[in-house]
């Protein structure tokens, strides 16, 4: 299945810890990857509310 090794791969890409240690420029990139993080953890919640599991109570819910 292609798509479950796309999916792997953008989560060992983004789904990781996004924080970075250090001052101002470390703030800027830790919410950069948690923006990162923020889309591969609305697609898995997608894919599990696919699956029959309710969504989490802080997952956006998409409109329609």
């Amino acid at each position: 299945a292609e798509g479950a090794q796309v999916f792997d791969e953008l989560v060992a890409r983004f789904g990781g810890n996004p924080y970075v240690r250090g001052g101002q420029e470390a703030d800027r990139e830790t919410a950069y990857r948690a923006g990162q993080n923020r889309v591969v953890q609305f697609i898995l919640g997608r894919i599990n509310q696919a699956h029959g599991a309710e969504p989490e109570s802080d997952e956006p819910q998409p409109a329609g």
